[in-house]
């Protein structure tokens, strides 16, 4: 499954940008619905369509592109999967998927 560390894409732009940035402004940038956002950043075990990621993800791509001008597209696309996309393995039974450790992915046999 799929995780989309949205807080962390809020704070980071509003970094960017040097001013606040609320659920709404990237409701109005992204396309997305308030609600679906809201539900996104207060449920961390929802699951949102593939749509949804698309544009958080065109979204992020967009802002941190006029951002990092130095970099190539390939750079930014890595930077965005490695900051905001995790990858959870849904055999894992782990309640926190923002404090995962690499021993959580070890093979177990039992």
């Amino acid at each position: 499954m799929l995780r989309f560390r949205l807080k962390k894409l809020i704070e980071e732009v509003a970094e960017l940008r040097g001013e606040k940035f609320y659920l709404t402004n990237l409701s109005k940038e992204s396309g997305l619905d308030k609600n679906a956002l809201s539900r996104l950043a207060n449920h961390p075990k929802i699951t949102p369509s593939s749509e949804v990621y698309n544009k958080l993800l065109n979204f992020a791509y967009n802002e941190f592109r006029k951002a990092y001008k130095n970099r190539t597209d390939q750079e930014v696309a890595e930077l965005i999967q490695r900051d905001f996309v995790l990858f959870v393995p849904d055999a894992l039974k782990v309640a926190e998927p923002n404090h995962i450790t690499p021993d959580d992915f070890e093979y177990h046999t039992r």
